[in-house]
Order: structure tokens, then sequence, then C-alpha cells
């Protein structure tokens, strides 16, 4: 979500809403995002882990390990920076 749509949803949404800018390959970001969430909200009712990015696609024997490092760190190492915090809520 674009920075502009979220700080729109936050407003349209009130104190039902917060948008927080986060890099979910980060943990210091993710970190405190779970926070924010618990110190707006008072608990974590659910988690939508769910930002991801997409590969090239490409044959297999094209693929460029960089891409597919940077992807995975994305999509799997996010999941995982993301539920660790909010199991411990």
């Amino acid at each position: 979500m674009a920075r502009d749509e979220g700080q729109q949803l936050e407003r349209e949404r009130g104190d039902a809403a917060r948008f927080i800018r986060t890099d979910v390959s980060d943990a210091g970001h993710v970190d405190a995002m779970i926070d924010g969430a618990v110190t707006n909200f008072g608990r974590m009712d659910c988690l939508v882990d769910n930002a991801g990015s997409p590969s090239p696609m490409v044959s297999i024997v094209d693929v460029d390990m960089d891409d597919f490092d940077r992807v995975n760190w994305i999509n799997v190492r996010g999941v995982m920076l993301g539920t660790k915090p909010v199991i411990r809520t």
C-alpha cells in the first residue's frame, strides 16, 4: 500500500485504524509495527501477514540468485519476523 493510501485510510477510519509503513524484511520495522498496534489498540487479535515480493518470471535456468535470495528474504523471512512478535503478545 502506498503511503498516501494508507494515510487516507487512517483518516477515513479514525480511531479504528492506524497506518504504519513497514519494511517486512527488517526486524526493527516489524517490531515497531507490532508495538504500535498493541499500543494503539491494546492487543493483537489478528495478523494478516501477507506482504510479499514477486519473482521475475523466467525459466529456472535463468533465475538470478540475487533475485531468488531477495524474494525469499521478504516472502519467507518477513512472515517469520511478523509472526514471532505477535506470538509474544
